[in-house]
């Protein structure tokens, strides 16, 4: 503000009484009053895929990969196609999501890096209005221990159920925490067992508001999927894009058609 006295006039807004005061407008009975009332506060399920690149979407154009649910919702939903990364990297990615600031506002600008217990998350903001909140899968903002558990409290950042990793990439000999320190051991393949995880929490919230987080660890390497999913892409049919390093477009046996192949498994597992 550039006038003077408004400054000294006006109480300057704590960051999480500006966040309520935004959930009291887009979420409306939570804190509107019977005047102002708006709708019904939704239910939010936020789900990601770990290195997953817009060009490797069908409903982006690309004719090999295969991804009708995700292209079903992208056409009865709204796509962002011109959104772009602050920070394209996982920690400060993430950090980004959950408190709308930049990585040089946290301090979090490189991964490894433990997101302050000061920073207000939306997970705190929907808590405190009365939603039911949960993780599932990869947290990768609790620090440089890749294994160690993440205790209840403030270094979850506002979610209340919690069956989470701070990273685990190993897709057929994962694990993940709840609410003491000894690991949970997945049997099978890892985005299968979040996804059964995240139906769990459905229905045992189906009468409450909820916040739900399901972050799967695929397309992120290591390339592997199941093998229903490997044999639907035959690496020597993998086009190159133009852009590929040392591309020879003759020589059926260049390695990243079976890079590609493999990753487009991952994607349409996680489809």
């Amino acid at each position: 503000m550039g006038n003077s006295n408004m400054n000294k006039t006006t109480k300057r807004l704590s960051r999480r009484e500006l966040l309520h005061g935004v959930a009291g407008i887009s979420l409306g009975p939570a804190i509107a009053t019977a005047k102002t009332r708006a709708a019904e506060p939704p239910n939010v399920i936020f789900v990601t895929a770990d290195q997953m690149r817009a060009q490797a979407l069908g409903c982006m154009g690309n004719t090999q990969v295969r991804t009708p649910n995700l292209d079903r919702l992208a056409s009865e939903g709204v796509m962002f196609t011109n959104a772009v990364a602050n920070s394209p990297i996982c920690t400060p990615a993430r950090a980004i999501w959950f408190t709308g600031r930049y990585p040089t506002a946290t301090g979090v600008i490189s991964n490894d890096i433990r997101l302050p217990a000061r920073e207000v998350t939306v997970a705190e903001v929907l808590s405190d209005n009365g939603y039911k909140t949960g993780l599932i899968g990869k947290w990768h903002l609790d620090g440089p221990a890749r294994k160690d558990f993440t205790p209840p409290g403030p270094r979850r950042q506002g979610f209340d159920y919690w069956a989470a990793a701070n990273i685990c990439h190993n897709y057929f000999d994962a694990f993940y925490y709840r609410d003491d320190s000894k690991p949970v051991r997945v049997e099978g393949y890892q985005p299968d067992h979040e996804t059964d995880l995240a139906i769990q929490f459905l229905e045992t919230h189906r009468k409450d508001k909820f916040f739900l987080n399901l972050h799967w660890g695929p397309p992120h390497d290591p390339y592997v999927a199941p093998d229903k999913w490997l044999q639907m892409y035959d690496a020597e049919n993998i086009l190159l894009r133009e852009n590929v390093t040392h591309c020879i477009p003759k020589d059926l046996h260049h390695p990243a058609r079976e890079q590609i192949a493999r990753y487009y498994a991952g994607i349409s597992s996680v489809d």
